[in-house]
């Protein structure tokens, strides 16, 4: 089946397309009980090999600086539904 899909052109190996593949991950396809395939792809490795992006997020302390350099203002409206409330 792969060696069909790869003379239809739907895989390419990456020699033909002039691609120097630096950490491959190993594809295959797996027989459903339907009788169709499934693409299956090991990126068990792809952490080892990738470096984290900085966070957008601030972390906590630059939030708090962020709230206590703002003027609070508030408003506070309540309605008692029973005098038991007061």
């Amino acid at each position: 089946m792969f060696d069909e899909l790869e003379q239809a052109k739907v895989f390419r190996l990456p020699e033909v397309l002039g691609i120097t593949v630096e950490y491959p991950y190993p594809s295959f396809l797996v027989k459903k009980p339907s009788g169709r395939h499934r693409l299956v792809t090991a990126f068990a490795d792809v952490a080892r090999y990738s470096k984290p992006q900085p966070s957008l997020m601030p972390d906590v302390n630059t939030t708090l600086r962020t709230i206590t350099s703002k003027p609070i203002s508030h408003r506070l409206s309540i309605k008692y539904h029973s005098p038991s409330l007061l």
